[in-house]
């Protein structure tokens, strides 16, 4: 364990969110999301899978040049090719580290390695040898750790420290596991393996029975001093351990978890929305910490003119309820508003989101937040891309048949069409797939208010597939109608930007690997 109060947070969404099917992260994006995690406070970066693709390659190595203050972490498996190229792709950042990891549950092992404990153990200290070769910031992750025998792991980890890592991590690889076998399985590692109390031992867990982070916690008050967490709890599956909910039960219940961390809280709000915008993946209302309907008051008859039951404070998250815009700010307090809330956007960004948030503010006269946040969505993702919504217009009613007019502009080529529905969305959509000659299937539609009020936008979020494809389209206006359209224009975006980039990685893949 480690030898302070301090938990270190080891961030692990430019891996784990873009495992995501409809997820699309690419390098500028991981860049931008890598850059406010080290503002943030994170305090490890793992920055991708090198040996996947050449997109990871890249994006690894343009993430290590571009971090000063945070350990940027290449995954890797245990076998020479894999961390020679990790190594490669860190090598020139400021605090490069490498992140190793086999599958150590027997059935692995005998059945897909081909490898009996003892061959396995000779591999994973051949590779972490050859790690410490190049850096003294080894560590070492047993994947299906909670279901890998016992004493073997203890074996292999006391292989492990004697090879040279500085940091093992156990990983409930399957999600399956409980809080109360966690702890006491984590208690027989540290007592049973020669040299790990001199060790920083971590947990990553993953979300299948809803208990990631109640496992992370109970890693935590068992000794572990490193947890894997994601923001907003992305990942594979039904996600991973989300970092806000560990980072704020530290926060608000130290009376029970006498440890800290580096992370600003401050910061947290802001960080999330940007995950959720560049992922496509959206925040649910009631997602602990951060979704819409944490804040609200009660409207019960028994708590009326009680305080909201909320154990923190918007604030420490870094929303701000007191502060809104309205028609009569200028450009300037816009500009320090976005830059307060942790944008960095360039100057015909900027001009555009003002023009759009004049017209926001001319039907609303409170511009909140969360309304700013939709702008600047618009802005940098649901206007980039082949199509582009130029208008629409429907009819319909309890004795009209649903009509549709669409107006779109196809790489700037203005495209219009009419068509008719069993209601004003099916209208809508069929319109547009005739004008873009696609045939994404359209599998499902959410919709949530981004503040409230009947004045309040709305955020639709779409998912389509094509071609075993799957992407969400999100789009925000305060006409249902126009963010539906908006959302499902910029899930074809998405599929367009998804066939070009498998395309692309097919061609490209481990292209001049090892030059």
């Amino acid at each position: 364990m480690t030898d302070n109060n301090r938990i270190i947070i080891f961030d692990t969404t430019l891996t784990e969110g873009v495992k995501i099917p409809e997820a699309i992260i690419n390098q500028a994006k991981k860049l931008k999301i890598a850059s406010r995690l080290e503002d943030l406070g994170v305090d490890v970066i793992e920055a991708g899978f090198p040996a996947a693709s050449s997109f990871e390659y890249e994006s690894v190595k343009a993430i290590s040049l571009a971090l000063k203050k945070a350990q940027v972490a290449a995954l890797c498996r245990t076998n020479t090719d894999d961390i020679r190229y990790a190594w490669k792709a860190i090598r020139d950042g400021k605090q490069p580290r490498l992140h190793t990891f086999m599958n150590t549950c027997d059935q692995y092992m005998s059945q897909q390695l081909n490898m009996s404990e003892n061959q396995a153990i000779d591999h994973v200290v051949k590779g972490i040898k050859l790690a410490r070769s190049f850096t003294e910031n080894v560590g070492f992750m047993a994947k299906d750790a909670f279901q890998s025998d016992k004493n073997f792991l203890c074996r292999l980890f006391a292989a492990v420290i004697q090879a040279g890592a500085d940091t093992i991590t156990l990983a409930d690889t399957s999600g399956h596991t409980i809080p109360e076998e966690l702890g006491s399985f984590i208690q027989y590692i540290q007592k049973q393996t020669p040299g790990m109390d001199q060790m920083v031992l971590g947990v990553r867990c993953y979300n299948d029975l809803g208990l990631a982070t109640a496992n992370t916690l109970c890693a935590i008050t068992n000794g572990a001093g490193q947890v894997e967490v994601t923001i907003n709890g992305i990942g594979k599956r039904a996600g991973n351990t989300s970092m806000e909910e560990v980072v704020m039960a530290l926060y608000s219940r130290s009376n029970i978890f006498p440890r800290t961390t580096g992370i600003d809280t401050t910061k947290l709000y802001s960080i999330n929305r940007m995950v959720s915008m560049m992922s496509g993946i959206p925040i649910l209302p009631n997602r602990p910490i951060l979704g819409a309907n944490v804040f609200s008051l009660a409207q019960t008859e028994s708590d009326q003119g009680e305080k909201n039951y909320t154990p923190i404070l918007p604030e420490t998250i870094g929303i701000n309820t007191n502060l809104f815009l309205h028609k009569d700010s200028d450009q300037k307090a816009l500009n320090t508003r976005i830059w307060e809330m942790g944008y960095e956007l360039t100057e015909e960004e900027e001009n555009n989101i003002f023009f759009n948030f004049k017209k926001l503010a001319d039907k609303k006269p409170r511009i909140q937040d969360e309304d700013i946040v939709s702008l600047i969505e618009e802005e940098m993702l649901y206007g980039a891309g082949k199509f582009f919504l130029d208008y629409v217009q429907v009819s319909c009613g309890t004795t009209t048949y649903p009509t549709a007019t669409v107006q779109i502009l196809i790489n700037g080529q203005a495209k219009r069409g009419c068509m008719e529905g069993i209601g004003p969305m099916d209208a809508i959509f069929k319109t547009i797939r005739m004008l873009t000659q696609t045939h994404a299937e359209f599998l499902m539609l959410q919709a949530a208010s981004i503040t409230k009020g009947m004045d309040a936008q709305v955020k639709i979020s779409l998912r389509l597939s094509e071609n075993g494809l799957v992407v969400l389209g999100n789009g925000t206006h305060s006409d249902i109608i126009i963010a539906s359209s908006i959302a499902y224009i910029n899930g074809l975006n998405r599929l367009e930007f998804m066939k070009k980039g498998s395309q692309k990685n097919r061609n490209n893949f481990f292209q001049n690997r090892f030059s």
